[in-house]
């Protein structure tokens, strides 16, 4: 057994104290992280259904797009147009005929000129355009039908 100097002993719990302090910071930290989780979590469907859209969320609060989808899906409506797809009757707004488009291949992100370009010419009586397909695959993410595509200026089909 080795006998420690009275300077090595101070020096130990020096070092000991700096190190307990930095555990407790960690377990304030945690604990401050719950609660900034809980915070954004309250206000993200707000804030999608008020035009920000979950990329930029994410980018304002550092999580990830996966974890806001996560926490926005039990908020997601159910949309059973989205499944008729391109057959059945006519749809009834721009809104339902980019659902029903985006809904042909549901895992892809769709942009708004791949979904105004893809919907079918006789859904558009000529009077539509990129702009307002955008607005309309806007209009649906706000309304939770729809995702904000993570990597993208984009839009996705929300999982069942």
């Amino acid at each position: 057994m080795t006998r420690s100097t009275p300077p090595e002993v101070a020096e130990r719990r020096r070092l000991e104290d700096i190190l307990r302090g930095c555990g407790i910071e960690r377990d304030w930290l945690r604990y401050k992280d719950g609660i900034n989780r809980s915070m954004v979590r309250s206000v993200v469907r707000e804030a999608r259904e008020a035009g920000i859209n979950v990329r930029e969320i994410s980018r304002l609060t550092g999580l990830s797009t996966q974890t806001l989808h996560t926490w926005m899906q039990p908020h997601m409506r159910h949309v059973p147009a989205a499944h008729y797809g391109r057959l059945g009757l006519p749809p009834s707004s721009l809104e339902e005929a980019a659902l029903r488009t985006i809904a042909e291949d549901p895992n892809r992100s769709w942009t708004p000129t791949e979904v105004y370009e893809a919907i079918p010419p006789e859904w558009l009586r000529g009077t539509v355009t990129v702009a307002e397909t955008a607005d309309a695959l806007e209009t649906l993410a706000r309304t939770h039908q729809i995702w904000d595509a993570e990597d993208s200026d984009a839009y996705r089909l929300a999982q069942p």
